[in-house]
């Protein structure tokens, strides 16, 4: 247990560590390891999204006010 709590602590990203840290308990540190990296790769994907359609916006308001 103490040493699955310490692979998810550093292996995953702390973004979900108490998600990781209970998967870890119920199935293993690999399969909660995987978890956590497939999620903080959708939460990087999602941020990446949410800035691209913020550049876009800010570039056509700053288009229809020039």
């Amino acid at each position: 247990m103490h040493a699955c709590k310490h692979v998810c602590m550093y292996a995953c990203m702390q973004a979900c560590m108490y998600v990781c840290i209970y998967i870890c308990n119920m199935y293993g540190y690999m399969y909660a390891c995987i978890v956590c990296i497939l999620h903080v790769a959708y939460l990087l994907l999602v941020h990446y999204i949410y800035v691209c359609i913020f550049i876009y916006m800010f570039k056509s308001m700053h288009f229809i006010i020039s």
